[in-house]
Order: C-alpha cells, then structure tokens, then sequence
C-alpha cells in the first residue's frame, strides 16, 4: 500500500487552509491596521503498517496547530485628518460595541473615527463608542469644530489647549496577542486584562500619532502571489489524488470481471 496519495491528500487540505486564509487577507486590505494572518502547522509522524510499502517505517504528516497573526505593525500613512489617529507600537484602542450578550469591550487599531451627530461621542467607522482611559465614552462638545482638536503622542485629546479626555490605549504581551479572536470591521476581542501603554520602567511603548492611519501590514500583491502559489499546489494535490481513486476504480472492476 502506497503512501504517496494519502501524503498528497494531506497537503491537499493544508494548501486549502492557506487559500482560505489569503482570501481573507485580501479582504483585510480595505481595513485600516489590518494585520495577517496565517496558519501554523506541526509535522506529527506516523508508523506505516507491515504491509505497507515502507513497512513500519514513520511518515510525516502535516496538521494544524493554530492560527498565528503576523502583530508586526503596518506602515502609517498621514491623512491630515483631526479625527485620524495611527498607533505607533503594538498598541490597541478601546472599544465598546454592543453585542446579543449586552456591551462589550472590543480593541482595534483602526483609528479611522468620527463624531456621532446624536450623542456627541467619539467613535470609530463603525459607529461604536471609543473609550478613555477609564474605559469610559469620549464626550465632545456641542458644535465642535475637529480642526480645532489636537490629540497628543500620550493620547490626550485637546481643544484649544484644554484637555477633554485621554484615549484609551492598551498593549497585550506577544503570547496575549496571538489569544485575541480577530471579528470583523478590525476588531479583536479577549477576555484578558489589557497592559497600560507604558512598562514597569516607565518606558512609553505604545505612542499616538494625530491625523495619520496605519496600513495593512501586507499587500494585495503580496498575498495575490502567495494564494496563486498554493492554488497551484492544490491543483497539482488534487490531481494526484484524483489519479489513485481512479486506479482504485479501475483495480476494483478488474477484480469483479474476475468473479
């Protein structure tokens, strides 16, 4: 018994994986922030039976182990607009989103925001209120003109020199990272407790940058090659396969012409 089309089968689903996941990475490009992701794989070996062709000899062969997000920053691009902020660092802003179990904390590094016209708070492309430092709603004033706003690298949100709020911006550790569940509109949600911008030196890791927004870490180039180069695996896998069962079926009717 041949190994090479249950090899060929294996790599099959795992090129599908990473087809599926470069269509979404594709998607993301229209997201401000948005990062990769990707699947990671293991090599998990496996004793072939004595009547196989390589008798008990181990074979390897691939599975899934998790989804890993590439949490390298993307580049950031300067709009010119007040209600623009990029993130400078691995930093989120905070979030509040309603959701069927009630209001939830969310975090994002889109800072693509506007004014809500009914309750004045400031929020993100969404709709959804940004949080302070407090994890509170921005309160804006009446007739508020965004030209006259000024948000510093610390996050404080001034007009005309006078300070109306802090944005709430967080940081997770590297292994905090990968455990948030990426939903849509560049939203993450964790049930972690989220890390203040600044580490226990004192040391500012996390910094906002006014009128500016962050690109996608990858490009459509990038993952239009990448995608077309699995497809091309996928096709060439599923060809193999496609030859064994037809063998197979060709075995199988040799062996009833014989009964």
């Amino acid at each position: 018994m041949s190994v090479t089309p249950y090899l060929a089968l294996n790599h099959l689903l795992s090129t599908k994986k990473f087809m599926g996941m470069g269509a979404d990475n594709i998607a993301k490009q229209a997201v401000n922030g948005a990062q990769k992701s990707a699947p990671q794989f293991g090599l998990k070996m496996i004793k072939q039976p004595s009547n196989a062709t390589y008798a008990n000899a181990s074979v390897g062969f691939i599975s899934q182990r998790r989804m890993l997000r590439d949490t390298t920053p993307g580049s950031l691009k300067t709009t010119g607009d007040p209600l623009h902020v990029g993130i400078v660092g691995k930093g989120y802003l905070m979030v509040q989103a309603q959701t069927p179990q009630g209001e939830q904390v969310f975090f994002t590094r889109n800072g693509s925001l506007k004014v809500d016209p009914n309750t004045r708070q400031l929020s993100t492309i969404l709709g959804d209120p940004v949080l302070d430092e407090g994890q509170q709603p921005i309160q804006l004033p009446e007739n508020l003109d965004p030209e006259k706003l000024s948000i510093s690298p610390q996050g404080q949100i001034l007009l005309d020199g006078e300070l109306l709020a802090t944005l709430g911006h967080v940081r997770f550790t590297k292994e905090g990272e990968q455990q948030m569940l990426e939903i849509d509109g560049g939203y993450f949600k964790t049930d972690l407790v989220p890390l203040p911008p600044i580490d226990d030196e004192g040391k500012r890791l996390v910094t906002i940058q006014h009128r500016a927004l962050e690109n996608p870490n990858t490009s459509t180039l990038t993952e239009m090659n990448e995608f077309m180069q699995h497809k091309g695996q996928h096709e060439m896998m599923t060809g193999i396969v496609s030859e064994h069962y037809k063998q197979l079926a060709t075995n199988l009717g040799r062996m009833v012409d014989i009964k």
